[in-house]
């Protein structure tokens, strides 16, 4: 009955512990040349743009509660959309943002990066 009792106490420890490790992020997969650092402005670059400007926003607002809010570009992958040749597997790029997303901290909190956690102007 002891035995059970320290080994409860030991994974509500352990459970406490893993919580307050917890890190949570909020992420737009997004274009760095549909910034509004960018000249070029089409009728979907503004709506892009707004988008990444309101998750920018949205960083702001929610910076004290332990949300990491990124915008990322995962590069210029080759898809239906796709007309510049030099471009990656999707495959590629999402491997390349998943292992950026590892990398992500508090100093990139609402920037605007691409998967290999450059910073882009916005």
């Amino acid at each position: 009955m002891e035995a059970d009792r320290r080994q409860q106490e030991t994974r509500e420890q352990h459970n406490i512990r893993v919580q307050a490790e917890r890190k949570y992020c909020a992420l737009n997969v997004t274009q760095w040349n549909m910034s509004a650092y960018n000249s070029d402005y089409t009728y979907e670059s503004e709506s892009i743009a707004a988008l990444n400007m309101a998750m920018r926003i949205a960083a702001l607002i929610i910076k004290d509660q332990r949300i990491l809010v990124v915008n990322m570009w995962i590069g210029r992958t080759n898809h239906v959309l796709a007309t510049k040749q030099n471009s990656l597997p999707i495959s590629e790029g999402v491997s390349g943002m998943l292992e950026t997303m590892n990398l992500l901290n508090e100093s990139l909190h609402g920037a605007l990066v691409d998967q290999h956690r450059q910073i882009v102007p916005f």
